[in-house]
């Protein structure tokens, strides 16, 4: 078994949205790169980036908000 080093909150954020934890760590990862590099300042812009229904997408940036990567 592969530890992926995920919380509970993101192994079912990634159940409910199905999604895998390795797709949903490059995700997490693009986008905070994007952040801190000015790129992304609101959900809506994270959208353009990736190939995947925007509800997951915003289901993955508010997971951000709650780790306090971002705010809303």
């Amino acid at each position: 078994m592969v530890r992926c080093g995920l919380s509970m909150q993101e192994k079912q954020l990634c159940g409910e949205i199905k999604i895998l934890p390795t797709h949903y760590l490059s995700l997490l990862e693009t986008i905070s790169m994007g952040i801190l590099k000015g790129k992304i300042t609101k959900k809506s812009e994270a959208h353009g980036m990736f190939n995947l229904d925007p509800n997951k997408m915003d289901r993955v940036y508010d997971m951000l908000v709650k780790k306090g990567i971002t705010q809303t």
